[in-house]
């Protein structure tokens, strides 16, 4: 097919709520020119200092580790950084939230970006990358090198759906979300509807409340089983792999006073 079929196929696709509108924005504008108003947006979000993240769940981490997010929690410092390659991608990842969000912005698409929302039954925050008040969805940005995702041949990261039903729990006004991938390396997108799905809400609702019953206990969930081994992704990637299989709860808070002297 060739693209000028491809982005007519695009400009046509009724199921779609984003890419129709951003088609014809990108048809008409080559540049990203930020007006005065979305530049004091801007400003705020690149000047804004990361919030702190203890004492509450993280939306974005649903279906992640469980030990982990209660030391996220708790307050526990960062006691395993990483290396430079992997901070080097967070850093990518920020900056492309920010251009899609300026862009996205200036074609009218969405009235608001950095959206917070804040659940107390549940202790769950967590901030919408973007929003459409005026119609009612929300918009969540993902990067991604798997071109399969983003060519439709593979479906969604259960991850990603968990995350978003958790932006379902904090904001019932909102039943539908767009979830876009853009692959890295070429730009090419991937627009997905999400609606709000009653089985996905079950199993978002049963891993926070797990979650605050630790809390409420002082329990740790268990270490996984590859990180008993000091083995897997997970564990070279976790935060705190140079304590997490030594701590109880009672140390963790410890690891917390002294990490603030």
């Amino acid at each position: 097919m060739s693209n000028s079929l491809k982005l007519l196929k695009k400009l046509k696709d009724t199921s779609l709520i984003l890419t129709p509108r951003l088609e014809a924005w990108l048809m008409a504008n080559s540049h990203l020119n930020v007006g005065e108003d979305n530049a004091e947006i801007l400003k705020d979000v690149v000047t804004t200092k990361p919030r702190d993240r203890s004492k509450a769940f993280s939306s974005s981490s649903r279906g992640t580790c469980l030990r982990a997010q209660m030391f996220q929690y708790i307050g526990v410092p960062v006691m395993a950084r990483g290396d430079s390659r992997l901070h080097s991608i967070f850093i990518d990842g920020t900056w492309r939230h920010i251009r899609w969000q300026m862009m996205l912005l200036e074609a009218g698409i969405l009235t608001d970006i950095e959206v917070p929302f804040h659940n107390e039954e549940l202790r769950v925050k967590g901030s919408l990358d973007g929003t459409n008040e005026d119609e009612g969805w929300g918009w969540e940005l993902k990067g991604t090198s798997n071109s399969s995702v983003v060519s439709g041949a593979a479906d969604p990261y259960e991850n990603h759906l968990l995350q978003i039903h958790t932006y379902f729990i904090g904001r019932p006004d909102i039943d539908r979300f767009v979830l876009l991938y853009e692959d890295k390396r070429y730009q090419s997108y991937r627009e997905i509807v999400v609606e709000r799905r009653p089985e996905y809400v079950k199993r978002v609702r049963e891993e926070l409340e797990y979650l605050n019953w630790c809390v409420d206990e002082e329990a740790l969930p268990e270490v996984l089983p590859d990180c008993k081994r000091a083995a897997g992704k997970e564990f070279r990637e976790c935060s705190y792999r140079d304590i997490c299989r030594e701590v109880d709860y009672a140390e963790a808070e410890v690891l917390v006073t002294l990490g603030k002297k």
